[in-house]
């Protein structure tokens, strides 16, 4: 137990020294963002290690890395080894979140001068040996990793072999991550679906490596380059060059130059595309808790407002109670208080119905049927036969489907006149025309209230055609009067588009 325990807490320490996390678990998928050997990171410090992204995939599952001698190839080769490795132990890597790694069942290198002289094995015998104990026990779940993949003997024959070995291992569909400085090797990248060539990159300038790979590329070895800076003479170097074919050289080197600045171009896109991809992921997310917090917050009001209508009735039957014990008689009491206690209940059974009032519906407005024809905030207008008229929503009520549909019963109209309201047919009415807006606006709202105080139903506003303004202070002064039950435009015959018949509750 306390071996286990101590294992345990040494990959705790380990992770935790290199500052590492644990990758999402894939099926068949390798996407490493901005790996880092975990070594040189213990060794040369975070900061002076470059990190990679190391990236295969289930179609693509080969990677061919080329470059320059010093550029890192063999690092990178051996950077996503241990890390698969490490990973497989239950021990944390350096990765970027979102990184996702996959478990092989098998992982076989080739990594090194396998050079052994009490063997008699020279540098290329020792690589095929190696790969020769391992060629047939590998499958589709099995990580092989190849350096110099067809080094240390002729080129020409090296190279055939090393893409003889490529074609093997992708009728295996193996994940295959190789190193190369061979011509068709790279030429062979660069046509199959199955590997993705890659270069590590290199400034021209300072002929110095920048230990980062660039995809869907590939790199020079810059072996004249690198001689020169290791310490060869310049003569010698200079003599070199004039042995190369001049043509065929100088047109490959641009031909590779130019991927490279492709490869570099590709690169960049593709780190804007992923940076795109997670704000919009992030702007999905916010959007949806948005979407969360204005349903609770539209259902929060609806039962503030319930609540605020419940206790209305509350106070309404209150006041009705203190009413009663002024009454004397006893039986108009009790009628009294019936109706009203009828009255609190239909409105709650309203309130608990109608949650929604969707145009186009049939409702029931005082005991009539009547279709909606447009919404508007607390206000709807309803139809009856060739009537139209605006109502609030809290006098809609659903048709229950035993109740009889009523004709609309007649009505008497009492108009009780006070000073200030004047009286014509049955209503009182009020002329706004030929003043300001905010002079009929005032006027408007002490004539309602005078007409609500004195008993009046109905009342005539006449405001005219012309621009309009008047007419929409009228309907804004109607809509924000509470005691108002419905409002709608003169018949031709009491004045039409110029005048607004409202009913006060």
């Amino acid at each position: 137990v306390l071996v286990h325990l101590d294992w345990l807490l040494a990959k705790a320490k380990f992770g935790n020294d290199i500052g590492g996390r644990f990758p999402e678990l894939s099926p068949s998928e390798v996407n490493l963002r901005n790996t880092k050997h975990p070594l040189l990171v213990l060794n040369l410090g975070d900061q002076n290690v470059v990190p990679i992204d190391l990236i295969l995939d289930s179609k693509s599952r080969g990677l061919v890395i080329t470059g320059p001698n010093t550029g890192g190839k063999t690092v990178a080769l051996k950077t996503l080894g241990l890390n698969v490795l490490l990973f497989q132990m239950g021990i944390p890597i350096i990765c970027d979140e979102g990184s996702k790694l996959r478990v092989f069942d098998k992982v076989f290198t080739d990594i090194g001068d396998e050079q052994n002289i009490e063997q008699n094995l020279s540098t290329f015998a020792g690589h095929i040996k190696n790969i020769a104990d391992f060629l047939y026990k590998v499958d589709s779940n099995t990580l092989v990793l190849l350096d110099e993949l067809g080094a240390g003997t002729d080129p020409v024959e090296g190279s055939a072999l090393g893409r003889a070995l490529l074609e093997y291992f992708e009728k295996l569909n193996a994940y295959v991550v190789v190193t190369t400085h061979h011509t068709p090797i790279k030429l062979y990248a660069l046509e199959s679906p199955y590997y993705t060539p890659a270069s590590v990159l290199f400034d021209e300038e300072t002929l110095k490596p920048l230990y980062r790979l660039a995809y869907n590329t590939v790199g020079g070895s810059h072996a004249l380059e690198i001689a020169y800076k290791l310490g060869i003479r310049k003569d010698i170097i200079e003599r070199a060059r004039q042995y190369l074919h001049a043509e065929v050289s100088a047109e490959y080197e641009r031909a590779t130059q130019q991927l490279q600045k492709y490869a570099q171009e590709y690169h960049l896109k593709l780190k804007e595309v992923e940076e795109l991809k997670r704000k919009i992921a992030e702007s999905e997310e916010k959007v949806r808790k948005l979407k969360e917090e204005l349903e609770r917050e539209k259902l929060r009001r609806w039962k503030g407002a319930l609540k605020e209508a419940e206790d209305f009735l509350i106070k309404l039957k209150s006041e009705a109670l203190k009413r009663l014990d002024q009454i004397k008689d006893k039986k108009e009491a009790e009628k009294l208080l019936e109706e009203l206690s009828k009255e609190v209940r239909e409105k709650k059974e309203k309130l608990s119905q109608i949650e929604e009032v969707k145009e186009g519906e049939k409702y029931l407005y005082r005991g009539s049927e009547v279709k909606v024809l447009q919404v508007k905030g607390k206000k709807v207008l309803v139809q009856s036969g060739a009537l139209k008229l605006w109502v609030s929503v809290s006098d809609l009520e659903k048709p229950k489907p035993t109740e009889p549909i009523k004709s609309p019963p007649e009505r008497k109209v009492e108009v009780k006149v006070e000073k200030g309201v004047p009286k014509k047919k049955g209503m009182a009415e009020i002329d706004l025309r030929g003043k300001t807006a905010d002079e009929a606006r005032e006027e408007l709202i002490r004539f309602l209230d005078r007409a609500q105080v004195s008993g009046v139903k109905l009342v005539r506003i006449i405001h005219g055609i012309g621009t309009g303004v008047l007419k929409r202070v009228t309907e804004e002064v109607l809509e924000e009067t509470p005691y108002v039950a419905f409002y709608r435009e003169g018949t031709p015959q009491e004045g039409g588009a110029g005048v607004t018949i409202a009913q006060l509750e």
